[in-house]
């Protein structure tokens, strides 16, 4: 991963990057801190991240670290994918909640189900649960990875 003077990602945020693809606007969904958005624009892997994040604390914090990227990263305050119209991202990553809260999300976007869009989940907690969940709707999971990061094992989707 080249980030040039992006913030260094943790393991667990490094393998949702490696998911992302090149080239496409991404929602970093739950952004907290702003470092996966911040490390996505500043590499050049997407022409725009939409830093997104329920609470005005984190999204602020977001949008400091994402500061030097400029037009490359919109921060959006909101619920979920409430936030984005549908098309404004390929690729969307929910990271750092547990898998009951990115079901929840999902649900609440059904037009998220089109093959177009590619997921990134990182379930902080229950993956199993997550993985039948996602089975079960018909989505197809391309690749996964088990990550340590903070003392704890990640299932990145």
């Amino acid at each position: 991963m080249h980030t040039c003077n992006a913030p260094r990602l943790d393991a667990r945020l490094a393998a949702a990057y490696d998911f992302v693809r090149p080239g496409h606007a991404a929602a970093d969904i739950g952004c907290d801190h702003g470092k996966l958005s911040a490390a996505l624009a500043g590499s050049g892997r997407c022409p725009l991240v939409l830093a997104c994040d329920l609470r005005p604390g984190p999204l602020e914090k977001a949008r400091v670290t994402c500061a030097p990227y400029g037009d490359k990263v919109q921060c959006r305050l909101g619920s979920g994918l409430s936030v984005l119209e549908p098309g404004e991202a390929d690729d969307i990553i929910i990271a750092g909640m547990g898998a009951e809260t990115i079901i929840e999300i999902l649900e609440a976007a059904p037009w998220v189900f089109d093959a177009r869009y590619n997921l990134v989940l990182v379930p902080a907690t229950k993956h199993s649960i997550l993985r039948r969940w996602l089975a079960r709707r018909g989505f197809a999971l391309r690749a996964e990875t088990l990550c340590q990061a903070a003392g704890r094992w990640y299932a990145v989707m």
